[in-house]
């Protein structure tokens, strides 16, 4: 038992020096994981953040275009209003 006892002890040392590496190294990993998922969320983040950008871009021109031709119909139809009025 004693024999046993003492190799359970030199053991002992051995395994909690193996474990804190094998923790860290564990620990590590898990932090880069950790990290790299955050990378690809920022990337769809701003993939995502590019094309509601560019979208927004072509639709606020194609509402400017929109609002301008509307505008211009609106006076077209009451210019013609008044020629008609006036005559």
């Amino acid at each position: 038992m004693a024999f046993y006892n003492g190799l359970s002890e030199k053991n002992k040392g051995k395994r909690s020096s193996f474990n804190g590496i094998l923790q860290i190294k564990t620990s590590e990993a898990r932090s880069m994981a950790f990290y790299n998922g955050l990378s690809e969320k920022n990337k769809a983040r701003e993939t995502r953040s590019m094309a509601f950008y560019n979208d927004k871009g072509k639709r606020s021109s194609f509402n400017g275009i929109l609002q301008i031709n509307t505008s211009k119909a609106g006076s077209m139809a009451f210019y013609k209003g008044l020629i008609e009025k006036s005559k």
